[in-house]
């Protein structure tokens, strides 16, 4: 799809990627930047513990494609090669990034262009103008303040799920919607943000979250959370210091894992 001419200010605007990278692995977990900046962990399920895979991060972003995390001195934008320790820098500074199914957004450190990664080092190409991408998945990035094809006017929480099907709350946030189709669907009541992956799609108030089933129909699966982050197999959640993995397909109950002091999660392979 071209893009327009016409400035769109605080609209969600979408475009599909152009590149295909190497083929994409699920997100079997999820990956943490600890409170101070200090440390990459990746979390293991089969030894139930956390494992340093690499050092100092200004932010860490993740999906299928892979995990990545940008230096905090030049926001240089490296990706990790599967080993702890061992990581490639792909591109110059960033300041925020979408991780999709093919390839990876980035938008320029001056907030006023958005790039896409074609897969080689500095191997990138300008797809328009930027200020901050939101959300990706599967083979679309979503954002708002750029030149690309409006959706959606002021939605204060967007994700994109493992399907790339879009999930946003309604600008007075006394709805939830879904987009599919180039149309949009209402499936359920008002949330303060809402949180998409390959396993679920869930949207969180003060007090609760609640998971999508269908339709317009949700189940209360756990309280109040700071962040979530969804891979293709579980539920995370970050309250304060403490990661919490929810242990089911129904009920309340969660798993604590061993504390990090996590400043973010964000699955990954």
């Amino acid at each position: 799809m071209g893009l327009r001419s016409v400035l769109v200010t605080i609209a969600l605007i979408v475009a599909l990627a152009g590149t295909i990278t190497p083929a994409s692995a699920a997100t079997n977990t999820i990956c943490a930047l600890d409170r101070w900046g200090s440390g990459v962990y990746r979390w293991d399920e089969g030894s139930w513990s956390w494992q340093w895979i690499g050092g100092t991060a200004d932010g860490i972003w993740g999906g299928r494609l892979g995990l990545f995390a940008t230096n905090p001195d030049n926001k240089e934008l490296w990706k990790y090669n599967g080993q702890p320790g061992s990581w490639q820098r792909i591109g110059g500074g960033g300041v925020r990034f979408a991780v999709t199914e093919a390839t990876i957004y980035g938008v320029a450190t001056d907030g006023r262009s958005t790039w896409r990664w074609n897969g080689g080092v500095d191997d990138w190409s300008y797809v328009g103008e930027g200020k901050a991408l939101v959300a990706g998945g599967w083979d679309s990035v979503y954002s708002w303040g750029t030149t690309w094809d409006e959706i959606a006017n002021k939605v204060p929480s967007c994700a994109v799920g493992g399907d790339g099907e879009l999930y946003t709350v309604g600008s007075d946030r006394q709805s939830t919607w879904t987009f599919r189709d180039w149309q949009w669907q209402r499936i359920g009541q008002g949330a303060e943000k809402v949180w998409a992956g390959g396993y679920a799609m869930v949207s969180t108030v003060k007090d609760a979250m609640y998971r999508h089933l269908s339709g317009t129909h949700w189940n209360v699966i756990g309280g109040g959370s700071d962040e979530v982050a969804i891979s293709d197999y579980h539920i995370y959640s970050r309250y304060g210091d403490t990661i919490y993995r929810y242990s089911g397909n129904s009920g309340t109950n969660w798993d604590v894992l061993p504390n990090i002091s996590p400043r973010t999660i964000t699955p990954c392979p």
